[in-house]
């Protein structure tokens, strides 16, 4: 009976842990051969299921000119941003089956 509630008890612990999980890494995209943008990005999970992706995106050797971050609430996007410095490029809101689209320009 101890060992059941001792079990019972780490169980409950895990169940309770509000740590997030965390993911890193970076992603090349090659054309001929050749590194033209570097992706170095982290993905979040809440609690609460939510996701959320960063990524600073240039030049291979270069100082990141472009962030993109995107959100995902129960597996179906909610938003996505590119932007450059401190202005938007793209940006979506999803809802339903609606998408707010906005772009810079």
């Amino acid at each position: 009976m101890k060992h059941a509630l001792t079990i019972g008890a780490c169980l409950l612990c895990l169940l309770l842990n509000t740590a997030h999980a965390q993911q890193t890494g970076t992603y090349t995209t090659y054309i001929g051969g050749k590194a033209v943008v570097v992706d170095h990005w982290t993905a979040t999970t809440d609690k609460d299921g939510t996701l959320k992706t960063v990524a600073v995106l240039g030049a291979p050797g270069a100082i990141a000119s472009q962030r993109a971050v995107t959100v995902a609430v129960n597996h179906r996007p909610m938003s996505f941003i590119l932007r450059a410095g401190e202005n938007d490029l793209i940006a979506a809101e999803f809802n339903s089956a609606t998408v707010k689209l906005r772009v810079h320009g």
